[in-house]
């Protein structure tokens, strides 16, 4: 069948049918570019979500309003308890310091006694004496055990007001070595006295049995206040290294929150002037592009409806995976957040991430400016469409007035293209809907980094009064550990046994947590990496499914530029039918047009043939186009997806073949009205000859006679005027019966060429729905 086609025909449907792909292709493309421009947009808005939800999360926990609340109502507690136990140690150095002032007046007492004793018992002056030098020698131990311990609260308030992170043992030794020496000598010192006091009590039982009655109880007394003293004072160390902990993790939590909402700022900052210049740019295109894009919109809208919503479910899918991928990807971020490693690494993705936007924005402005150079070509193609059929409406205008049905058609149509710019156009008022929604979007986030900086503020105020408020308990405190004079041997060696087991357990313990904190962070970074690696792998597929579309648009544009070139080979055999008509309206009558026409139907039949090859050719060519890109597609998409990309496949290509059936139907019925005009015309030619024979026998019939009858000239002219008579007479009426049998064909005729050209009508109708549809069913199976 192909072979009855002419080279140049070939050609033609296929330059046609190429140009058509084109056109798909490139309509599909600038779909495709628009869908990736709102994505585009779309991702960004949700990673100004996200980067707003970081930051409402860092809030919250920098807030952590509770928390401080416990913590302040803690050091009110404690500061109470501080207040308490301080007034405890008033109360309790005043009724020592009363007992000190009753054992000075009994010791006066006593002296002038001796006095008194001295000058009557004159023999009682030794033992007196030495009482008084022993008397003497503990108030010198009391005072230098008073000053020494004075000493050493001192140092060790100065210690704690200058720094409680630098207990690391150095001062406390120095202080230890000191105390070591003195109480060695002090013990020395008591030995001796101890010594002495034996020797002279020998003599001076009796008077001194009070005296120690009452040494002891003071004793008993003391040593009851120097262990609550030091119970206390252990309570408070842990209360103050509490306090200093607290204090010192509230300070680098705020330094941290500083930083990390300083960075936050100047990016949300940063982000919010690049989509507002982004944005602004965007609007003077679109409202630049609406007014071109109005005239193309509606079509390529209802040819790219269906693979839009295909895709645009696909990419949906992947986005809300991608985006769940993300979710749990920051929440891993967020919980290294408290070292400052990851804070680096994130500045550094941060970084990262602004130059991504910025290599966006920049891939989005070109596929702009290509998608205004594609949309340009589409209006030049559609003037030239345009043209094209205004120059057919004239033609079926001087043929005949049954194209004004065409006319209404055409304008019905035009009708609809407005509803479709219409409708664009509302769509396009929806997007700046949508794009001033995002601005009223963006002025919440800068209301909501307006009331970050107050609550900033406000912490920060917070941070002063309270460290105000500590920098006074620690000022008073200092003064009142000044006011403690009196400690025990006993507390000394308590206190530095104490401080060492503490310093150990310190180092215990922050070592365990150092090891704790690396093998965190070594966990953590496996995790990033795995991570990664996943973000890779997504990212290859993506690429891989890229490609695979390209291959199918490709084949699909080859499929196209072959339907155009079908196309164009259509309508001119279309044109050279309605001359052929023409020709036979005009030469009925002669014999050699009747056969040409009886050739011409035998040259469009063979057209018909190989148009219908063509199309049948064409046909499989899309039907094994998309029976290779139906395999591809399901390796894909996943699930559900899958199977409704079968169903939709399956549903255009069984509306192709519809499409393509009524097609050969009427091809069909145009070869029967071509076959039944053949035969009409076979009929005339058949009748034709039959006149030309009865004339051409009644010519002979009449000379004849002429010939034979010679021999009178009234008979010769008698039988002429007879015969001529009578021969006249029949052949008017055979002229007659032969002129109403040709106006009655002629009738049918005309009949039949008005069905004809109704029918041809109805086929360029049905033509420009066919091609949609193949368009339709073209792009489904590139897509």
């Amino acid at each position: 069948m192909s072979s009855s086609l002419s080279e140049d025909e070939f050609h033609r449907m296929q330059m046609q049918l190429l140009e058509l792909r084109t056109t798909n292709y490139e309509l599909d493309g600038q779909c495709k570019k628009q869908d990736r421009e709102l994505q585009s947009f779309k991702e960004k808005i949700e990673s100004l979500d996200k980067e707003l939800q970081k930051a409402n999360k860092a809030i919250q926990k920098s807030k952590k309003a509770k928390e401080v609340e416990l913590l302040i109502q803690e050091n009110d507690q404690l500061q109470r308890k501080l207040h308490s136990q301080e007034e405890e140690f008033r109360l309790q150095n005043q009724t020592l310091m009363q007992e000190l002032s009753t054992v000075i007046a009994a010791n006066e007492n006593h002296e002038k006694e001796i006095a008194a004793l001295k000058e009557n018992r004159p023999l009682e002056d030794s033992g007196k004496q030495n009482d008084l030098v022993e008397l003497e020698s503990q108030i010198r131990r009391l005072q230098a055990e008073n000053s020494a311990l004075q000493k050493k609260c001192s140092a060790d308030s100065e210690n704690k007001g200058d720094g409680d992170d630098e207990r690391d043992g150095t001062g406390n030794s120095l202080d230890v070595n000191e105390l070591s020496l003195s109480l060695a000598t002090e013990k020395e010192e008591k030995k001796l006295l101890q010594e002495q006091l034996t020797s002279i009590e020998k003599t001076l039982k009796e008077k001194i049995k009070n005296l120690e009655d009452d040494v002891e109880k003071s004793g008993d007394k003391l040593k009851k206040k120097q262990e609550s003293y030091l119970q206390l004072h252990a309570e408070k160390e842990s209360v103050f290294t509490e306090l200093s902990k607290k204090s010192e993790e509230l300070q680098a939590a705020r330094e941290r929150d500083q930083k990390y909402y300083t960075d936050q700022i100047s990016k949300v900052q940063q982000e919010l002037e690049k989509s507002k210049k982004s944005l602004q740019e965007f609007e003077a295109e679109a409202n630049k592009q609406r007014t071109q894009s109005e005239q193309t919109i509606a079509s390529l809208q209802q040819q790219v409806s269906a693979a839009n919503i295909v895709e645009s479910q696909h990419v949906k899918e992947q986005t809300d995976r991608l985006q769940q991928q993300l979710q749990q990807l920051q929440a891993q971020v967020l919980s290294l957040t408290q070292t400052r490693d990851d804070l680096t690494v994130q500045l550094q993705a941060s970084k990262t991430a602004q130059q991504e936007t910025s290599d966006q924005l920049l891939a989005v402005q070109k596929e702009r400016d290509k998608s205004i150079e594609d949309w340009q070509e589409v209006n030049k193609v559609a003037e030239k469409r345009k043209t094209m059929l205004d120059e057919l409406a004239n033609t079926y205008q001087r043929d005949n007035a049954g194209y004004q049905e065409k006319l209404r058609a055409l304008q019905e149509e035009n009708d609809a293209h407005v509803q479709a710019i219409r409708e664009a156009a509302e769509g396009e008022k929806t997007r700046n809907m949508e794009l001033d929604k995002i601005k009223r979007e963006l002025e919440e986030v800068k209301k909501d980094k307006q009331s970050l900086e107050e609550a900033r503020s406000w912490l920060e105020r917070r941070l002063t009064e309270t460290e105000e408020s500590l920098q006074n308990h620690i000022s008073e405190t200092e003064k009142q550990i000044k006011q403690l004079k009196s400690e025990h041997e006993e507390m000394v060696e308590s206190l530095t046994t104490e401080h060492a087991q503490k310093i150990e357990s310190t180092s215990n313990e922050h070592k365990a947590k150092i090891q704790e904190h690396c093998d965190k962070e070594e966990s953590l970074r496996q995790e990033l990496e795995a991570s990664q690696g996943e973000v890779s792998k997504l990212k290859q597929e993506i690429k891989d499914g890229s490609e695979e579309k390209k291959l199918h648009e490709k084949k699909g544009q080859t499929m196209l530029k072959d339907l155009k070139r079908q196309l164009v080979s259509e309508r001119r055999r279309a044109e050279k039918l309605q001359d052929r008509l023409q020709e036979v309206l005009s030469e009925t009558r002669n014999n050699k047009s009747v056969e040409d026409l009886l050739a011409s139907n035998d040259g469009n039949e063979s057209l018909d043939r190989s148009s219908l090859s063509s199309w049948s050719a064409a046909n499989s060519t899309v039907r094994d186009n998309s029976i290779l890109s139906s395999p591809q597609s399901p390796d894909k998409s996943l699930g559900a997806d899958s199977i409704e990309l079968d169903q939709e496949h399956s549903e255009l290509l069984a509306r192709i073949t519809d499409i393509q059936q009524e097609k050969w139907n009427l091809e069909e019925k145009v070869r029967h009205l071509e076959t039944s005009n053949a035969a009409m015309a076979e009929d005339l030619i058949q009748k034709s000859q039959i006149i030309q024979h009865y004339v051409m026998e009644q010519r002979r019939e009449t000379k004849q006679p002429v010939q034979e009858d010679k021999l009178t000239l009234k008979k010769v002219i008698d039988l002429v005027n007879k015969h001529e008579d009578q021969n006249l007479k029949e052949m008017n009426r055979k002229l007659q019966n032969m002129l109403e049998e040709t106006l009655t064909k002629n009738m049918h005729l005309q009949e039949n060429l008005e069905m004809m050209s109704q029918e041809i009508v109805r086929l360029s109708k049905l033509q420009p729905d066919s091609r949609s549809s193949d368009q339709s069913g073209a792009g489904a199976t590139g897509s």
